[in-house]
């Protein structure tokens, strides 16, 4: 078997993180809510799962694929949602705030660091397990 497709899905997925973490740290920035991460976090492993079945056509079982797709989807989505209806209208999490407080220096480098770079680099851990069932890897 070939670790090509393998490592093509963690770059590409890894890269997709790192777009979705700078969109959401761009668009935090604007609204001055750091919250929002919390609405997005759910919708990153939907996003890695839909890519790496994407790009894992032809590999690993159709049916397990499938199955890791919906269940994915369904458990970010709703996720989500949720976090979303909860947090909205609430202003900022007491959580961010109090990290926000502990700031020193340039508030976007801090943030970018601590929030959403952090978070990022724990949805695309988390998500390998999940790639790596598409190219049956695992």
């Amino acid at each position: 078997m070939s670790w090509g497709p393998l490592l093509v899905n963690l770059a590409v997925t890894a890269g997709l993180v790192a777009v979705l973490m700078l969109g959401t740290f761009l668009y935090a920035m604007r609204t001055r809510v750091h919250a929002i991460m919390d609405t997005i976090w759910p919708l990153g492993f939907v996003l890695i799962a839909a890519v790496s079945f994407v790009l894992s056509a032809g590999s690993g079982v159709t049916g397990r694929r499938v199955l890791v797709l919906v269940l994915t989807a369904v458990w970010g989505l709703r996720l989500g949602a949720h976090i979303y209806t909860r947090n909205r209208g609430q202003g900022e999490d007491k959580r961010y705030a109090s990290l926000l407080r502990r700031n020193r220096g340039s508030l976007a480098a801090f943030v970018l660091r601590y929030i959403y770079w952090m978070q990022g680099r724990v949805i695309w851990t988390m998500s390998r397990t999940r790639v790596m069932r598409y190219t049956a890897v695992a």
